[in-house]
């Protein structure tokens, strides 16, 4: 089976329609052009996401990262954990090791949306799995310790558990296209210093999102961008932009995301 086939699996959510090798990503007919890469499915197709939600501390809140993201072309990505700053580690699955995750999602029904609740339980986490245009949300508590969509996220899409003969090259940090740069107007008195001008445009023209003014930067300037704000040192977070002082934070993007608004979705 193909890897064009396998995504067709991921993203066609209707049983009984045509066969799997009959559709495409894009609802196309077979032998459409798809804008891809050589295996005729783009490389940052999602085809299988997961994150975990809740608790009292209030995990995976809004514009944070997923727990995991993999893609067609076998790339899975995950956030490093215990980072200062927000990193991702980027692991590479074999075509055959893509194959058996797709089939196995199927094969459990995450091609169909549900929504299982423990009602009468205060801070619980949930686990939401998308997969395709499907969401599978389990609420991780009693019952749903054991339901298949919770022992599918924690057995067979930890790239911890992966054998090696699975990963087609080893795991390496990963380096995004596009950084979203969060910025809050920060109180001058609070203690900490201002390094500089904020050298990437004003501030004050990015768009509104989750409270904050958020620009995408892109190209040449990721890096830059990146070295700018990582570490722990106070003033790496204070910028000064169009005559105020702004709180900074980055937020790589991931392949699938593009604009600010994904950090919404």
């Amino acid at each position: 089976m193909s890897v064009f086939v396998l995504v067709a699996a991921a993203l066609t959510l209707s049983c009984g329609s045509a066969p799997v090798s009959q559709v495409d990503p894009y609802g196309e007919p077979s032998g459409s052009t798809v804008p891809s890469g050589a295996t005729g499915v783009p490389t940052d197709q999602l085809v299988l996401r997961w994150r975990l939600t809740g608790g009292v501390a209030g995990r995976g809140a809004p514009g944070t990262v997923p727990d995991f993201s993999l893609y067609a072309d076998g790339r899975a990505i995950v956030p490093e954990r215990g980072e200062t700053s927000p990193r991702f580690r980027e692991y590479r699955l074999t075509m055959a090791a893509l194959q058996r995750a797709v089939e196995e999602a199927r094969t459990i029904g995450l091609d169909r949306p549900r929504r299982q609740e423990q009602s009468g339980v205060a801070d619980v986490f949930t686990l939401t799995i998308s997969f395709g245009r499907a969401e599978t949300s389990v609420d991780v508590y009693g019952d749903g310790e054991s339901d298949p969509a919770v022992r599918f996220a924690r057995e067979s899409l930890d790239p911890a558990r992966w054998p090696a003969g699975d990963q087609a090259v080893p795991a390496r940090r990963y380096e995004p296209e596009r950084l979203a740069v969060m910025a809050w107007v920060a109180d001058r008195t609070d203690g900490e210093r201002t390094s500089a001008q904020w050298p990437f445009g004003r501030i004050d023209q990015g768009t509104r999102v989750l409270g904050a003014q958020c620009t995408v930067i892109s190209g040449s300037d990721v890096r830059r961008a990146t070295r700018l704000l990582e570490g722990d040192r106070p003033d790496a977070r204070r910028w000064i932009s169009g005559g105020r002082t702004y709180a900074v934070r980055a937020r790589p993007l991931l392949p699938d995301e593009r604009t600010c608004a994904d950090l919404t979705s």
